[in-house]
């Protein structure tokens, strides 16, 4: 057994707290996510859209 807090655990603590909104890395709250990347983000936007048919950006 681990002696880390499950991520489950660590998310109902913030939610009756009322903490929400934040991004979380090995199981602690961080300012911003590390290692986000923009190309990846936008290529799996598109794949998203193509796969369920529904593009959130889509103009009219």
């Amino acid at each position: 057994m681990s002696a880390r807090p499950s991520v489950s655990s660590a998310i109902r603590r913030m939610a009756a707290s009322g903490v929400g909104g934040v991004y979380c890395e090995d199981c602690a709250i961080v300012e911003e996510p590390g290692g986000a990347d923009l190309a990846d983000a936008a290529r799996l936007w598109r794949l998203s859209a193509e796969l369920t048919g529904v593009d959130a950006f889509a103009t009219s």
